[in-house]
């Protein structure tokens, strides 16, 4: 018998935002957090020297 820890689980694509925020496995501020990180990530590429691998991914 398989055990349910290893089953798959189906949600909703819909869903899945609440379905991780009532479990835990994220805040419910966690767009605010993400705002944080994205300047972050700006900050360091400007800081970068130009690359065209990087210029092609933006």
């Amino acid at each position: 018998m398989v055990e349910e820890q290893l089953l798959p689980i189906d949600i909703h694509s819909s869903k899945l935002l609440d379905w991780l925020i009532n479990r835990r496995h994220c805040s419910k501020d966690w767009q605010k957090a993400v705002l944080v990180i994205r300047e972050k990530i700006s900050h360091a590429i400007q800081d970068m020297p130009e690359d065209e691998r990087i210029v092609q991914l933006l």
